[in-house]
């Protein structure tokens, strides 16, 4: 109910049944004037309601739109100039192999005699 009060949308309350708005339809529709079709036949009141549609449409159509206008156009916004000359590709970082650890020399060994 919400969204169709607040989109302006045409509502027609149209009550078949001896009942009341409770909620939202009691809140937007409380102060609104009811079509009630509550005594037979239902379809003199069906008629009735075809007729009250046909008018606000036929209201809708005989209002004259506000005339269509154009967009703003939209302001020219100047795109940057690139520079044509390229820019350098950096060098990859060289990698300096680490130092092999130095060998200690080797003791030789002297056998004893025997």
């Amino acid at each position: 109910m919400e969204r169709a009060v607040s989109g302006n949308t045409v509502i027609i309350p149209f009550r078949i049944d001896e009942v009341e708005a409770t909620g939202a339809m009691a809140y937007f529709l409380g102060t609104e004037h009811w079509l009630d079709a509550l005594t037979p036949p239902l379809e003199s009141h069906i008629a009735g309601l075809a007729g009250t549609v046909k008018a606000l449409i036929g209201s809708t159509l005989e209002r004259p739109e506000a005339p269509e206008t154009e967009p703003d156009p939209e302001p020219e916004v100047e795109e940057p100039v690139e520079d044509p000359t390229p820019e350098p590709t950096p060098e990859p970082p060289t990698v300096e192999p680490e130092p092999e650890p130095e060998e200690k020399p080797k003791k030789k060994r002297r056998r004893r005699k025997k």
